[in-house]
């Protein structure tokens, strides 16, 4: 099988359910507007039926596909190798073909794009507080922390992350935090797995081999437990992490925390994408008001994510102004 086969790339995106997903209509206009011949579209894929609709992908000769819950587990059998920080957070976003270096065979490979997606929101942002002039670049990009409140899997592919954003700072989970002594993150099953999972295919061991330890280990060792680097973001995963701890304990230790000069809140988008999920926890939220957090909100993220995932695909940068309106109008947000 070649790829070069398709004279136009075509990229699958595969769920259940994908009613309402924007992917396919964001992915489009982009390709449109950069004058690419690119052709995106949706598939609703039974759970027993994933492998058939893999490889009914790589038959095909496609470039690649969008893995849309609840597959961006159980594709990974599939695949013939996983970048790094998809190996730590153990999900799957995007895949694509790529051209073998023995006998001109393909390969598959599958990445995560909320990390980076994440780390280049926080990134814009903080840029534009300097240059709105509410931080100085020295107090910007000084030594800092960014907090985690979530699963310890998003914290571990962040740290492989920042080697590739300026700055000097350190990824901690709120759990670590509470009690360096004790478990670190909360960490809950991926609700995107399935029965197949780990499972090998057509007789083939599962290539998708597991990060090394030493890189997680040694990020994780170098994690500051006390006070000394200020804290500049909040990442909320899930804001049940911080909730969870006893009230009176929690708000004295985030009245103990130092903060950095206007900090940053940044909400990650709900796995299935629904940003309407946020607003159960809005009581919750309040909690966090009182430190002045200047928000990052969903679709900011998204913005940021489907960028970095058309750049993976096609390794065309697009404009994220373009991308936010796109989903505004999609969304109707």
């Amino acid at each position: 099988m070649s790829l070069d086969r398709v004279l136009q790339p075509l990229v699958a995106c595969v769920g259940n359910p994908v009613g309402g997903n924007p992917t396919q209509y964001v992915m489009s206009r982009l390709a449109r507007e950069a004058e690419l011949d690119w052709r995106f579209f949706t598939s609703q894929v039974s759970e027993d039926s994933l492998q058939s609709a893999f490889r009914g992908i790589q038959a095909l000769g496609m470039a690649g596909a969008a893995i849309l819950p609840p597959f961006q587990m159980a594709v990974q059998p599939f695949l013939d190798s996983l970048t790094p920080r998809a190996q730590a957070l153990g999900r799957v976003h995007v895949v694509k073909g790529e051209q073998g270096t023995e006998g001109g065979t393909d390969r598959w490979v599958g990445d995560e794009t909320l990390t980076t997606a994440i780390l280049r929101a926080l990134t814009h942002r903080f840029y534009k507080q300097v240059s709105q002039g509410e931080l100085d670049s020295e107090n910007s990009f000084s030594p800092q922390t960014l907090v985690v409140i979530g699963d310890q899997k998003l914290a571990d592919s962040l740290r492989l992350g920042l080697i590739d954003i300026p700055g000097d700072y350190q990824v901690v989970c709120f759990e670590e935090l509470m009690n360096p002594q004790g478990s670190s993150c909360h960490s809950e099953p991926d609700p995107s797995s399935s029965r197949r999972e780990g499972t090998p295919h057509d007789g083939v061991p599962n290539q998708a081999h597991p990060l090394e330890a030493t890189s997680i280990e040694e990020s994780r060792d170098g994690v500051e437990f006390g006070r000394q680097r200020p804290v500049r973001a909040l990442i909320i995963e899930s804001i049940d992490a911080m909730m969870n701890a006893p009230s009176h304990a929690r708000n004295r230790f985030l009245k103990e925390l130092v903060w950095t000069p206007h900090p940053v809140g940044l909400l990650v988008p709900p796995a299935k994408g629904w940003l309407e999920d946020s607003l159960l926890h809005s009581e919750e939220l309040e909690v966090l008001e009182q430190f002045s957090l200047d928000w990052i909100d969903e679709l900011d993220v998204m913005v940021h994510q489907a960028a970095v995932n058309f750049e993976f695909w096609t390794g065309y940068e697009p404009e994220l102004e373009g991308i936010r309106e796109s989903l505004e109008e999609y969304l109707q947000w």
